[in-house]
């Protein structure tokens, strides 16, 4: 997903679902960092999101919030 901000890098975050319906995310070095629910993640370590998580990225004012997983 391609999101246009000065502040966001081209490679960011990574999200991931797994089989289960896991899903994770996990800054990947970025200059301005990745907020999950008000926290800032610490770069390369991996954590879990719940449904209504709320992530933000950089300085965006723009926030995306997990609204379901569907398992596949």
């Amino acid at each position: 997903m391609v999101l246009e901000h000065l502040s966001i890098s081209r490679q960011h975050a990574q999200l991931t679902v797994d089989l289960s319906g896991s899903v994770c995310i996990m800054d990947l070095d970025s200059q301005h960092g990745t907020k999950l629910n008000d926290t800032w993640l610490k770069s390369q370590q991996q954590r879990t999101m719940a449904v209504g998580s709320t992530v933000q990225f950089g300085a965006s004012t723009r926030r995306y919030k997990l609204l379901e997983v569907q398992k596949f």
